[in-house]
């Protein structure tokens, strides 16, 4: 799970983590949580992982294809080189 902060705190992105992280803990899937800054640093990171879940369109972050990405309650058009399912549920 990639997260980021923006300059304004959105209730609604730490409302959809939280849910997200107790369902992830409910059904015992491994997961953890990188700081945006530290995958754009080292972006070879995102290789450590079965997959990506990140809230609508972190600046910079391009996930390479063989890597899964679910997007959550995207609203911008699809970033170059993103192959990724979006959901707004």
């Amino acid at each position: 799970m990639v997260h980021y902060s923006s300059e304004e705190e959105d209730t609604v992105n730490i409302e959809l983590e939280n849910a997200i992280i107790n369902r992830l803990n409910t059904h015992h899937v491994p997961f953890q949580t990188r700081d945006l800054a530290e995958i754009l640093e080292n972006p070879d990171l995102l290789h450590e992982y079965a997959g990506v879940i990140y809230y609508f369109d972190p600046p910079g972050l391009i996930v390479p294809r063989e890597i899964p990405c679910v997007q959550i309650f995207g609203l911008e058009r699809l970033a170059p080189g993103h192959d990724r399912v979006t959901t707004n549920d």
